[in-house]
């Protein structure tokens, strides 16, 4: 699958163009190679379903407008041809609708860079539409030859076919809600061509990287290759001054199985002090404003009542 199909893959499912706009974009496409027959028959085909036919003459309108690439407008143009003759009678009516556009191509230029006027091709097939719309005596003509040379051809094909044995009791399969229209399933979605194209992308700019780097190698002498290899070469970590640098400490992992540390008691965030740090410093809990506990405080008051009278009063 070359990059310009793959781009038109990712397009139609950008773009959520029906399967009739599809098939019309495969035949005449910018491939260096023209319409094939069964493309054309397939579409030709089509046009005989009302909306299929609106989809297919609006993408052809829209290939015959790109004058930037005559391979559009070329094919789009061998597949008018082909609908003429063979497709449903509102192709024709769908092509007066804009039959300037046609005539407008019968003076088309296109010149390569070469010198080549690819512009002729266009201009003579252009010329071959224009007669088929405007002589309905050729159109008719035409579109009869077409449909014996296409009638001969289904015959041809089912006496083939009728040589080989089928079973007598076959019946064709009806799917209900089947369309007839072909599928998409085989066409990649969009991550995967865009992971696809990621992919070459970087594939591309790794070999341009590889490729300056040969060529500025190219360009050194031999004592610059030597010493940049030797400074690759060189694994040794070493500080400025020429001696190994120190390994760095790894830093102390806390043990996740291990107990918790006492949560501190100061409301500064400093830590608990223990037991034994209090002996070593002589330090103590006890308030040391507050009276000693096996002396009489002097300070406090007689729990005697004073206005009793003595035990031993005479009186």
């Amino acid at each position: 699958m070359t990059s310009s199909m793959l781009r038109r893959q990712l397009k139609n499912l950008v773009q959520n163009y029906s399967e009739a706009e599809v098939k019309v974009r495969e035949a005449t496409s910018n491939d260096p190679w023209g319409p094939s027959s069964s493309q054309m028959a397939d579409i030709s085909d089509l046009t005989y379903n009302a909306i299929a036919c609106s989809e297919i003459m609006t993408m052809l309108w829209k290939r015959l407008k790109d004058d930037k690439n005559w391979r559009h407008i070329h094919k789009s143009l061998t597949l008018l041809e082909y609908l003429l003759k063979t497709g449903d009678d509102r192709v024709l009516l769908k092509m007066k609708e804009n039959i300037y556009i046609v005539k407008a191509l019968t003076e088309y230029r296109f010149v390569e860079k070469d010198g080549k006027d690819q512009g002729v091709n266009v201009r003579e097939k252009a010329k071959v539409v224009l007669v088929l719309m405007e002589d309905d005596e050729k159109l008719k003509a035409e579109r009869e030859f077409a449909f014996k040379t296409r009638e001969k051809t289904s015959k041809g094909a089912a006496a083939s076919s009728a040589d080989n044995v089928k079973d007598p009791g076959y019946k064709p399969v009806y799917v209900p809600g089947a369309t007839g229209l072909p599928s998409l399933d085989n066409i990649p979605s969009v991550a995967d061509l865009t992971a696809s194209f990621a992919a070459r992308k970087e594939e591309r700019l790794r070999q341009e990287a590889e490729k300056k780097e040969v060529d500025r190698r190219a360009k050194l002498s031999e004592d610059e290759l030597a010493w940049e290899d030797a400074g690759k070469s060189n694994d040794a970590k070493s500080d400025a001054w020429g001696g190994e640098k120190e390994e760095e400490k790894e830093e102390v992992k806390k043990d996740p199985w291990g107990a918790p540390k006492k949560p501190s008691s100061d409301p500064w965030g400093a830590p608990a002090k223990t037991e034994e740090d209090q002996i070593e410093t002589g330090e103590t809990d006890e308030d040391p404003f507050a009276a000693p506990k096996d002396k009489p405080d002097p300070f406090s008051s007689s729990n005697g009542d004073p206005f009793n009278a003595p035990k031993d009063d005479p009186f």
